[in-house]
Parts: C-alpha cells; structure tokens; sequence
C-alpha cells in the first residue's frame, strides 16, 4: 500500500565521491519506508562535481523513484548545506554526509519521530547512542552540556519544511560549520521544545577520498566551533563557565578518540596529513591549561590500548611510566 505523505526528505550535500554516494543511497532505497510505502525521498545536492553522481542518481530514480538530483552551476561550498535542505519537499528535511550510511530500521525510526512531533514541530537533534530514548531540554546550556560537539556533525540535524524560509540567506560560501550554527540558533529560537533522539540510526563510513588538512581540522572543530558557542555567551544564552566545559570536553572526548582513530585506522580511508602537526596544535592551544597533564595520561591510556588491538600485544604491556615519559616526549614535545 503506498503512503501518500511524503514524511521525510533525506537530503544529501555531496561533491566528488561518488563511492560513498552509491553506499548512502543503497542504505535507503532497500527499506520499505522508501520502495513501498513512499514516505521517503532522496534529494541529492551536488556542488558541481564528478558528473557521474547524476548518472548514479538517474540510474536509481530509474529503477526505485522518488530521487531528486540538482547541480550546482559553480561549487559554493558551505552554501550547498542550505541549498540541500531547501530542495526537500518533505514534511521534515534531514541533513546528511554523503558518508552516512543508514541502519535498517532507521526510516521507520525517523518517520515515527517525526509523526509524533508533527502538530508541535520541536527542533530535533540526532544524536546516536543507541538507547532509542528521547530527552526534552528547556534552555540552550541545558542542551549544549548534553550533546557537546555533537552540533559540529552534519547528521545532528535538521528542519521542518515550514521553517526553511531564508536557509540559503543564512550561510556565507566559506561557513563548512553552518549546519551547527543553524542548527544551536533553530534549537535557540525553539528553547522550551527542543527534542533529542537517542536511537542507533546511522553508520559513518569512510571513503578513499575522505582526508583531513590538520590546520584546517583544528580551525574548524575548534577555532570555529567555539566562535559559534561565544556568540551566545555574549547574548547570555551560554554561560562561561559552560563554555570553558565545552573546551575542555572537545580535548578529553573529541580530540583524544580522533587521534588514536587517525592513528590506527587509516585502512578505513579516513586519514589526516600531518598527525604530529596536530598533536603540535592542540599543545598549542591547550598546554597552560590545568587539564592537560591528566589528559595526556588519558589518551596514553586510550592509545596504547588501541595499539594492544590493532596488534594484538599482550594487555600486560600496558602503561608503565617510564614508557609513558617516552611516549609523551615523542608525540609532545
């Protein structure tokens, strides 16, 4: 029997990575919410690039439908987020990575979501920890204690068709963190309903060209990111103390898991230039800080237990001290 709402636009920004675009699509067409029922649509946004993301997408509107593809005339970089989200004709418009790749079960998950919500139409955060519970928060602090970083995820989010007047208007070409802007000022702008989902939803994989510069990764997930929390705390909305724990928090959870990631699973195609030049960062901007000596030893301790897995050594070779003094004199100094 087919639905005739169209409850979702999953909307997906992409460039040059037509591998991980296949993967995206093929997640969602094989999932009754899609081929049967037609409560879903793909809208593709492409930033003028490889031209076989059209093919792809013709090719799978051919045999399933309900596929929108749109190519930019120029690339316009972060303004492609918006412009994604703009093209869905759903009752809500998901923002998605090219990289995302759903859950069986998850449309089902999100379409149920979104019905239940769909008269009071709260700002929705996803924020995968595989407990399928929701949590409500009144205020912004509140929120941003909760979920962190999270908001700097293109996946977190996204809007209500009924809201989405001005979303391109709102983006600067050079602003790769728009999504979590947007996202913080909806939730703001909605304080006393905003919603978080808990439910396991997505995979985020890797692809060959999946690569980081390692300034750029610190300008965007720290420099930026924090810039866009200030703004709030000079408005009154975010304390400086909340601020301060979002620092710190980005340190002990964001960086410590990126850099063993980095590390060790460059076979998963999601590398990073210069890793020591990172480490060299994050000195940089975090080395006066009365934190920093406990976090090194935490992020010994998650190394060398990746380490211990990615080659199967012997646990009993972890954290000895003299060891630990060698390894921090490698990696820090």
């Amino acid at each position: 029997m087919t639905n005739e709402k169209l409850y979702l636009s999953i909307c997906i920004p992409t460039y040059d990575r037509c591998e991980l675009l296949i993967r995206c699509i093929e997640s969602i067409v094989i999932q009754p919410e899609f081929f049967r029922e037609k409560a879903v649509e793909i809208v593709i946004s492409d930033n003028c690039g490889n031209i076989r993301n059209k093919e792809i997408a013709d090719n799978y509107n051919r045999i399933y439908g309900n596929i929108r593809y749109f190519r930019n005339k120029e690339n316009v970089f972060g303004k492609n987020f918006p412009l994604a989200l703009d093209r869905g004709n759903g009752v809500y418009c998901k923002l998605v990575n090219d990289t995302v790749v759903f859950k069986q079960g998850s449309l089902s998950k999100i379409i149920g979501f979104i019905k239940k919500y769909e008269d009071t139409k709260p700002a929705f955060v996803f924020c995968e920890r595989a407990e399928d519970t929701e949590e409500k928060y009144t205020d912004l602090e509140g929120l941003l204690y909760r979920v962190g970083n999270l908001f700097t995820w293109i996946g977190s989010g996204g809007i209500w068709k009924c809201d989405n007047e001005g979303l391109e208007k709102s983006c600067r070409m050079d602003d790769s963190l728009w999504p979590a802007r947007y996202l913080l000022n909806y939730c703001y702008n909605k304080e006393n309903t905003v919603v978080i989902n808990n439910s396991d939803l997505f995979l985020v994989m890797g692809g060959k060209t999946t690569h980081y510069n390692a300034e750029r990764f610190l300008k965007i997930f720290h420099d930026d990111y924090l810039e866009v929390i200030q703004e709030y705390v000079e408005i009154g909305a975010v304390s400086h103390i909340c601020y301060d724990s979002l620092e710190k928090d980005l340190l002990f959870s964001f960086y410590t898991s990126w850099l063993v990631f980095f590390e060790f699973n460059n076979e998963n195609g999601i590398t990073i230039d210069n890793l020591s030049l990172v480490r060299r960062l994050i000195k940089k901007t975090y080395g006066k800080q009365w934190y920093f000596e406990d976090w090194k030893r935490i992020y010994y301790k998650e190394w060398i237990a990746a380490k211990n897995q990615h080659t199967r050594a012997a646990l009993s070779q972890m954290l000895h001290w003299g060891d630990f003094k060698r390894f921090i004199k490698k990696v820090f100094e």
